[in-house]
């Protein structure tokens, strides 16, 4: 008997949220596109809004009608991880999915 291909599940109303997923591993992977091919609303938390506007750019036209979106977040700094929390409770929507994908670097000193 054949294997069959997995599918991606229906995630039609979910809301997934994507450190890294601007540039690098996290783009590369597609994981943020994939999310949003399968229904998902996603939103980039992202350091550097013009490379997150690029990236939600590259993804609305892979998959036109998405519903992706960058917020700002700088994992660096805890009051901005609080500000991005805060920001997301106030637009009052349960995040389903929570990727914890980005990387901090800190120079050798």
């Amino acid at each position: 008997m054949a294997k069959s291909a997995p599918t991606d599940p229906d995630l039609t109303g979910k809301l997934a949220v994507v450190t890294g997923g601007s540039d690098g591993i996290g783009f590369g992977f597609r994981l943020a596109g994939r999310l949003v091919a399968a229904g998902a609303e996603v939103i980039l938390p992202v350091r550097n809004l013009a490379k997150g506007g690029d990236a939600v750019g590259r993804i609305k036209a892979a998959q036109p009608g998405s519903r992706v979106s960058t917020r700002e977040l700088d994992l660096s700094s805890l009051d901005s991880v609080e500000a991005l929390a805060a920001t997301l409770i106030a637009e009052g929507r349960p995040v389903h999915f929570l990727v914890n994908n980005a990387g901090i670097m800190e120079a050798a000193g």
